[in-house]
Parts: C-alpha cells; sequence; structure tokens
C-alpha cells in the first residue's frame, strides 16, 4: 500500500502543502520520478517538489511525523478556487485524492491543520 499524508499551508503567492509519502513495499518514495504524478483539482501545471529531510524546520508544526515516511514541500500556482484537491496517481500503488479547503475552521499560526491519509491497493 501507500500512504500519502498532507497539509495547506495557505501562501498569498502559491498553493503549498508538506506532503509525506510511505511505501509498504521498499519500492522508491522519490515523488520527483516518474512513478508518480501530483496535480492540484485536475489542472496541468506541473508542481515545484522539493524534499526535505526530518530535521526541517516545516516539520516542526505537523502533528503526524513518521520516521519511515519521505517529506516533500509541494507547490502549485496560485487557484481561485476555494476548495482544492490534491491528487496522487501511481501505477504501482493506485489513485487518490485529499480534499482541502482554503479556509479552515481551525488555523495554527497560519497553517491550516489539514492533514489526511490515503491508502491505495495496487491496480
Amino acid at each position: 500500500y501507500a500512504s500519502l499524508t498532507a497539509t495547506y499551508l495557505p501562501h498569498k503567492d502559491n498553493e503549498e502543502f508538506v506532503v509525506g509519502l510511505t511505501l509498504n513495499d521498499g519500492s522508491s518514495t522519490n515523488l520527483k520520478g516518474g512513478e508518480y504524478e501530483l496535480s492540484l483539482s485536475g489542472e496541468k501545471s506541473l508542481p515545484s517538489i522539493e524534499q526535505i529531510s526530518l530535521d526541517d524546520e516545516r516539520l516542526k508544526n505537523i502533528s503526524f511525523i513518521t520516521n519511515w515516511s519521505s517529506y516533500y514541500v509541494i507547490k502549485f500556482s496560485k487557484s481561485k478556487k476555494e476548495r482544492l484537491k490534491l491528487l496522487f496517481k501511481s501505477s504501482t500503488h493506485g489513485d487518490g485524492e485529499l480534499n482541502f479547503a482554503k479556509k479552515a475552521k481551525f488555523t495554527f499560526e497560519n497553517h491550516t491543520i489539514q492533514a489526511m491519509t490515503f491508502t491505495g491497493l495496487p491496480q
């Protein structure tokens, strides 16, 4: 299975997420490779993907961090939509989606705390 967690970090210039990826079969968790595809609300723009270490400051306030996940900061072009859908596609692990609202009920230090987990099965 694949487990994908994401936390939306609102910015005025872009749509930014901290994404964690865990795979139980030992395959590569490199989101920059050709195996995985991430998109925002079905839009075709390619995201900026930066892999970060477990001691990165941006992980400090995120509640679900594990030592066996790989973490990335993913940036998409600014969207005018109030609801965002982060789409994950993998030919090996299946597809999934995580839904976010730009205006959440709960915020902490200007970060929207909305982490969800998708567990996909191989197709």
